[in-house]
């Protein structure tokens, strides 16, 4: 196997394992039965669930441009986009956790702690 052929083979293991997390999120129900009865929905939380979704679009329209660019490169062209697709990937899988603990830590009534 030569390198290119295993770039592009890590490339898609990546991309697979992202966008299937993300397809899996994103067909799941915004009912969270598990939700405690306080969890209503406000007008602030309406907010910051608009917000959320409209940051999650702009990344997947990013994440589509870097993939039809790498689609119509060859050689190396090709594997700096697919380097930028992963450097992306990674980025965005870490701010995620970091939302994610935020969200936690502000759900327990913890003090935020800045990523």
């Amino acid at each position: 196997m030569t390198r290119r052929t295993l770039s592009v083979a890590a490339l898609a293991v990546v991309v697979g394992l992202f966008a299937g997390a993300g397809r899996n999120a994103a067909a799941q129900s915004h009912v969270h039965s598990g939700a405690p009865a306080t969890a209503q929905a406000t007008p602030e939380r309406m907010k910051m669930h608009d917000q959320m979704m409209t940051a999650m679009k702009a990344r997947e329209d990013k994440l589509d441009t870097l993939v039809k660019t790498m689609d119509g490169a060859t050689g190396n062209a090709k594997i700096e986009t697919m380097a930028t697709i992963i450097r992306e990937l990674v980025r965005d899988q870490k701010d995620m956790h970091g939302r994610m603990d935020a969200m936690h830590q502000h759900m327990a009534g913890a003090p935020q702690v800045a990523p």
